[in-house]
C-alpha cells in the first residue's frame, strides 16, 4: 500500500498559521501529541514490517519522545521507536482533527 496523491500533506501555504494540516508526516508530530495513524508509506516489505511491529491505520498513538534521533510512540500498552526515515512514510492526524477519540492509549 503505496501512499497516493490524496494521501499526501497539504502544501507548505497551509500550514503558515502554525496549524498542522489535515495529515502529515509523523516525522512532524510534537512530543506529548496524540495522533491517528492514517497511512502508511512506502514499498510493501516496509509496510508490512511496520504492521508486525503493531502499527495499524486507524489506531492512535501517543508522541513520548522526539529527539534527532527518531521518535519513539506508545500504543496499546507497548512503546515503538522509529527512526526519522521510517516517521516519514507514516501519515497521522491528530486525534481532534480525525473526529474520533482515542482509545485508551498506554505504555
Amino acid at each position: 500500500m503505496n501512499l497516493h496523491a490524496a494521501e499526501t500533506p497539504a502544501t507548505a501555504g497551509d500550514t503558515a498559521c502554525g496549524r498542522k494540516p489535515a495529515s502529515f508526516p509523523l516525522v512532524l508530530a510534537s512530543e506529548g501529541e496524540t495522533v491517528c495513524i492514517r497511512a502508511i508509506g512506502g514499498t510493501p516489505s516496509f509496510v508490512r514490517r511496520l504492521m508486525d511491529l503493531g502499527l495499524r491505520t486507524g489506531g492512535h498513538a501517543r508522541v513520548v519522545q522526539h529527539n534527532a534521533a527518531g521518535i519513539v510512540l506508545a500504543m496499546d500498552g507497548m512503546r515503538l521507536a522509529l527512526g526519522p526515515a521510517a516517521a516519514q512514510h507514516v501519515m497521522v492526524s491528530l486525534c481532534d482533527a480525525c473526529g474520533t477519540s482515542p482509545e485508551v492509549v498506554r505504555a
